[in-house]
C-alpha cells in the first residue's frame, strides 16, 4: 500500500513539468484508490473542511455563468484544485517527502540543463512546418493534431476556420498570441483579409498541396527568447518555478542540505523565463524565507537584503523599457477591465467570458489580446462581480495565513506548511500583473503543496520540522 502511494505521487510530481496532462493520471489514480478504501472501511477519508472554500467560489461562479446565460462547463476546473484532498490522505513521513522532492528536484534540473543546451546547441531543436495562407488556403489533417495560427501584421483582423464547409471558429490571432487550435481529421479551409500563417508540428498529421516552410525552433524556449520549459507558455513556467524555487529553498533551509543543488536549478529557471511579474514577486518570498531563517543572524540577513535590492534593481535596469511599455499596456487592460466591470457590478459578465468583452478593447488597438485583463482581480471583478473578487482575495488570504502559520507554530520551523504559505503570497503578488489565480500548472503544484502541509500520514501529524530532518 505504501509503496504504491509513493509510486503515484512520485509519478505525479514527475510529470507534472513535463505535461502537466499527464499528471493527472496518477492523481485521478490515487483519488480513485483512495474512495474505494474508504468505501471499504479500510482508511479514514480525510477532507479538509476549508476545501469548502473553494467549493462556494466555484457555486459562485456557476451562478453568475447561469446569470449570463452560459454553459457551466468550465465548472470542471474545481478537479484542479481537488489535490489538496487527495493528497492530505497521502504518506508525508520524512522518507516519503525525501522520495518525492529529488523524484521532482531531479525533473526540474534536467530541464533546465536541457534548456541551457538547447539554447546553445545547434543541434537541439524540434521542426515546424508552416503553411501562408493570403487571404485563403486549404489543406487537410489527417490526424488529430495541434495547430497554431498567426497573424504577424500587427493589425488585429479576423480569419475564419471551415471544415468541409462549416464554421469551426473565428479567430483572432496576432502576432504574440496565436490562436491554438486541436483539429480532428478532415479538410480544412482558412480564409481572412490578412495573411496568416498555419504552424503544424508533425508532418503526417496534415497534407498540403502549396509551398511551405520548414523552421527549427528551441524546444524550452518560445519565439521571444523566453525560456518556457515544457510548459505551453513562459508566464506558466515563471508560475510553477517561481513555487520550486520557494519550496526547495524552504527544504534547505528547515530540512535537509541536500535539495540546494535543486534550488539553484529552480531559481535559475525562473530567472531565465525573464518574468517581470514573477521574479519580483518570487524574490520577495525568498527574501521573507531569508528572514525567518537568519532572523537571529541580522548581518547576514541585511547582507541577503542587498543582494535582493541588488537583483532588483539589475531587473529594472536590464529591462527597463520593455517594464515601461509592459506597464503600459497593462494600465489598458486593466482599465478596459474596470470599464466591463463597471457595467455588471453584481454578478459579472460570467466567470471565464471577459474575452468577447475585450475584443473592442483588441480591435481598436488598445490592448494586444483578449484572453482576459491582466490581473486575478480584475479579471475575477469584471467576470463574477464583487463577490467573486473578494472570494479570490479571501482564499489567497486566507491560506497564505493559514499554512505559515502551520509553519511556525509550536516554535518550530516546518519546511512544508512555510513553503505553502508563501508560495500563496508569491501568487498574490504576481496575481496583481497576470491573471493566474486558474493557471491548471498552479492549482496542481499549490493542491500537492496544500495536501502534503495537513497529511497525517507520517511519524507525526505534521511534516518535518528543522529538528526533525536537517543534517
Amino acid at each position: 500500500m505504501l509503496v504504491f502511494e509513493r509510486l503515484m505521487v512520485s509519478l505525479f510530481v514527475m510529470s507534472l513539468p513535463i505535461s502537466f496532462s499527464a499528471s493527472y493520471v496518477p492523481m485521478s489514480i490515487l483519488f480513485l484508490y483512495y474512495l474505494i478504501l474508504w468505501v471499504a472501511g479500510i482508511i479514514r477519508y480525510r477532507f479538509p473542511i476549508d476545501y469548502l472554500l473553494l467549493v462556494l467560489l466555484y457555486i459562485w461562479r456557476g451562478i453568475t455563468m447561469w446569470v449570463n446565460g452560459l454553459k457551466l462547463t468550465k465548472l470542471k476546473e474545481l478537479f484542479d484544485k481537488s489535490g489538496y484532498i487527495i493528497f492530505s490522505n497521502a504518506p508525508a513521513d520524512i522518507n516519503s517527502l525525501r522520495l518525492y522532492l529529488h523524484s521532482l528536484g531531479i525533473v526540474i534540473s534536467l530541464i533546465a540543463l536541457l534548456g541551457i543546451a538547447d539554447r546553445f546547441s545547434e543541434r537541439i531543436g524540434r521542426k515546424e512546418y508552416i503553411i501562408r495562407c493570403d487571404g485563403y488556403c486549404s489543406f487537410q489533417i489527417l490526424k488529430r493534431t495541434k495547430v497554431h495560427i498567426y497573424n504577424y501584421d500587427p493589425r488585429p483582423t479576423f480569419a475564419h476556420l471551415r471544415k468541409e464547409g462549416a464554421e469551426v471558429d473565428s479567430l483572432l490571432p496576432n502576432p504574440g498570441y496565436p490562436a491554438y487550435l486541436k483539429l480532428d481529421q478532415g479538410n480544412y479551409e482558412l480564409t481572412g483579409e490578412e495573411t496568416f500563417f498555419v504552424h503544424l508540428r508533425d508532418s503526417s498529421a496534415f497534407m498540403y498541396r502549396g509551398e511551405m516552410e520548414v523552421r527549427t525552433y528551441d524546444i524550452t524556449w518560445d519565439r521571444s527568447g523566453k525560456f518556457r520549459g515544457f510548459f505551453s507558455h513562459k508566464l506558466v513556467a515563471a508560475g510553477f518555478y517561481s513555487i520550486m524555487s520557494i519550496l526547495f529553498l524552504s527544504a534547505t533551509y528547515f530540512f535537509r542540505r541536500e535539495f540546494a543543488l535543486y534550488a539553484f536549478f529552480a531559481l535559475l529557471s525562473l530567472l531565465m523565463t525573464t518574468s517581470r511579474a514573477y521574479v519580483p514577486s518570487a524574490f520577495a518570498g525568498i527574501l521573507i524565507l531569508t528572514g525567518i531563517r537568519f532572523r537571529k543572524r541580522w548581518k547576514l540577513l541585511m547582507g541577503t537584503m542587498v543582494v535582493f535590492i541588488a537583483i532588483t534593481l539589475a531587473i529594472v535596469t536590464i529591462f527597463n523599457n520593455s517594464i515601461a511599455s509592459s506597464m503600459a499596456l497593462r494600465l489598458n487592460f486593466w482599465r478596459a477591465g474596470l470599464e466591463i466591470a463597471e457595467k455588471h457590478l453584481a454578478f459579472g459578465v460570467g466567470y471565464h467570458n471577459i474575452s468577447p468583452y475585450m475584443i473592442p478593447y483588441h480591435l481598436k488597438g488598445i490592448i494586444d489580446n483578449y484572453a482576459h485583463a491582466h490581473s486575478t482581480y480584475i479579471t475575477a471583478l469584471a467576470e463574477t462581480g464583487i463577490v467573486g473578487m473578494l472570494l479570490v482575495i479571501l482564499i489567497l488570504l486566507y491560506f497564505s495565513v493559514k499554512f505559515i502559520r502551520m509553519g511556525l507554530e509550536g516554535g518550530e520551523v516546518r519546511f512544508l506548511p512555510l513553503a505553502t504559505g508563501i508560495s500563496f503570497i508569491v501568487i498574490a503578488l504576481a496575481g496583481i500583473f497576470e491573471n493566474n489565480f486558474d493557471s491548471a500548472v498552479l492549482n496542481l503544484t499549490m493542491g500537492f503543496l496544500m495536501g502534503l502541509s495537513v497529511s497525517k500520514r507520517g511519524v507525526s501529524s505534521n511534516p518535518p520540522s528543522t529538528s526533525e530532518g536537517q543534517r
